[in-house]
């Protein structure tokens, strides 16, 4: 297979991770992706912003429990308790496992 860069694919999935997110960035992103897919304590910035991801995963030990609550009712969460892999490769796992294959990964506001 042959990618041109000039013209590269887009992204089936856009990952947030908890830091310190560049929403100005996010916002270009956002409208290119079929999946918006944020870790735990990203999702409650992302809320912050009245941005509702498609796929919120992690131990939910991020998120405050009435959020939780909320996003419940308007996305897919995935809470896994396994204290021995991070959220991001929880995140990673479900991409593997749900055949997404490309995406833009942690926006981070420098």
């Amino acid at each position: 297979m042959t990618i041109d860069l000039r013209n590269p694919p887009i992204p089936q999935a856009l990952l947030v991770l908890n830091g310190i997110i560049d929403f100005e960035v996010l916002a270009r992103y956002v409208p290119n992706v079929q999946l918006v897919i944020s870790t735990d304590g990203a999702a409650a910035q992302l809320y912050s912003q009245e941005i509702v991801p498609s796929v919120v995963i992690g131990d939910m030990d991020s998120l405050p429990k009435h959020i939780v609550g909320v996003l419940s009712k308007l996305t897919r969460i995935i809470s896994l308790n396994d204290q021995d892999t991070t959220d991001f490769e929880k995140a990673l796992i479900f991409c593997k496992e749900n055949g997404i294959s490309s995406f833009y990964r942690c926006l981070r506001k420098l």
